[in-house]
């Protein structure tokens, strides 16, 4: 009989990684699914609320049992703590910490332009994600940068910590091969697609996009109405690019972690191009810029040059598949959630 494996807690089940993660753990262990759609409003009051919303939830998670939080975790680590303790069972969890509350809403985004708020919320937000990740037993992130900044901006032992990288849907984004003569076409076609936002930096896409739509080779997308468009699209979409760029933000974030976006144009066999910074195997297989000018050269270059950009794509799409592929996440995965067995 397989294991059970309780998912607890606020998830964003619309994700590309959390509709693949669902699959990924299916294949090993009984899924119990107590999730749902979290709302995010932070606060004491609203983690009150949020408690004993989630609380006849949590209550009735046998003792002995493994608990998995992921993306979008706001309070559920805690929750279960307290349950725990008030109830006297021994839970394992397992914290998926793709997304730092701290990292999100003081590093990257403004969550106040009201100094005293915003003071305010830099404090109890940081020490809402110190909370989470010493309460957690054992905690997941997308790469070793991740791990290094975040063990030591909350003075987290990195023994407790996994890596596990993220990926694209591979059901949707699947291995696709892209002819000879789809790489010698008259146009390269260009795409940059996601939500504005500093971890993106659509002005540099402009900028960018405003240069090489000067020349007749270049065909160059933007989609930012990410609410309209679905994976299916998306995909589509790419097997019909050569070039697909990242993100170029000023950011932590930014050059510290490889988003989804990035995943999904190398298990296309697109060319990514993206900003400079520890991203991990794509050192190998993407190209990595630092200027706007530095990426119009690269586009440029490859314009000529299209058994490199082949390859390129190709190199991209085998480290994809070498260190993305399902079987070797469930792996991955299993090894964590095993140890608890």
């Amino acid at each position: 009989m397989r294991s059970k494996l309780y998912l607890f807690g606020g998830f964003v089940k619309s994700w590309s990684h959390n509709q693949q993660l669902f699959e990924i753990l299916k294949l090993n262990y009984n899924l119990i699914d107590l999730t749902h759609e979290n709302k995010r409003k932070f606060g004491i009051l609203s983690f009150i609320k949020y408690f004993f919303n989630n609380y006849r939830t949590a209550k009735h998670i046998p003792n002995n049992s493994i608990c998995f939080i992921g993306f979008n975790s706001l309070y559920d680590v805690i929750v279960l703590r307290i349950v725990s303790f008030y109830l006297r069972k021994k839970l394992r969890i397992v914290n998926e910490a793709l997304v730092m509350q701290y990292d999100t809403y003081i590093t990257n985004k403004v969550i106040s332009k009201n100094k005293l708020v915003f003071f305010c919320y830099k404090i109890f937000l940081y020490i809402l994600d110190y909370l989470t990740l010493h309460l957690s037993d054992t905690v997941i992130f997308d790469s070793n940068a991740n791990l290094k900044r975040f063990s030591k901006m909350y003075r987290l032992n990195p023994d407790k910590c996994q890596v596990i990288f993220l990926c694209a849907n591979n059901s949707i984004f699947f291995n696709n091969k892209k002819t000879k003569d789809f790489w010698s076409s008259n146009t390269i076609n260009i795409l940059w697609y996601g939500n504005p936002s500093k971890l993106h930096n659509l002005e540099f896409i402009k900028n960018i996009f405003f240069e090489l739509n000067k020349k007749d080779e270049f065909n160059c997308s933007i989609l930012e109405n990410m609410s309209a468009t679905s994976l299916e699209d998306i995909s589509e979409l790419l097997k019909k690019t050569h070039i697909s760029l990242g993100c170029f933000g000023h950011t932590d974030k930014c050059i510290n972690t490889v988003i989804n976006k990035e995943y999904e144009a190398l298990a296309s066999g697109t060319l990514l191009i993206t900003k400079k910074g520890n991203k991990g195997f794509l050192k190998d297989c993407a190209i990595l810029c630092e200027t706007e000018q530095e990426v119009i050269n690269k586009v440029n270059y490859f314009y000529k040059n299209r058994d490199s950009l082949a390859e390129y794509a190709s190199k991209g799409q085998e480290a994809y598949l070498n260190h993305c592929n399902i079987d070797k996440l469930a792996k991955n995965y299993s090894k964590i959630i095993d140890s608890f067995l």
